[in-house]
């Protein structure tokens, strides 16, 4: 379960419920089995890329890359997905990103470092979004 939060004079308001009243996540508590480990992260939200972003990284970046290096697109797309957005949990055991789950700022950098990938390896010229093809 993901909750959103918004603070609001010194209240923290999540899904409706009042954090600082634990009484009232009993009915969301109520869905786990007792024993079961919760983890609780309170940290501002940051935004998720936006569509412009991924039309940009879908429609230009990996279209480019992609007819450069011969591939379809999603193999291209799990290409850099494998190159850029491989991290490690804490077992050491590696994960990957969606760039669904990029912010931004984060879904900015994979774009930039895509953009120098194709320069420096294989001399590909990747346009900035607001510039034309």
């Amino acid at each position: 379960m993901i909750y959103y939060a918004k603070k609001t004079d010194n209240q923290c308001n999540f899904n409706g419920i009042e954090v600082f009243d634990p009484a009232r996540l009993a009915p969301a508590l109520r869905k786990l089995k007792d024993g079961t480990l919760l983890e609780v992260t309170i940290r501002r939200r940051q935004k998720t890329r936006t569509n412009p972003q991924n039309a940009y990284y879908h429609a230009v970046i990996v279209e480019l890359l992609g007819d450069y290096l011969g591939y379809e697109h999603e193999e291209m797309h799990d290409i850099i997905k494998n190159k850029f957005l491989i991290f490690y949990d804490d077992k050491g055991l590696p994960n990957r990103k969606s760039t669904a789950e990029l912010t931004t700022v984060e879904m900015e950098e994979l774009n930039e470092r895509c953009r120098r990938w194709a320069a420096v390896d294989f001399g590909v010229s990747i346009p900035l979004p607001n510039e034309e093809i």
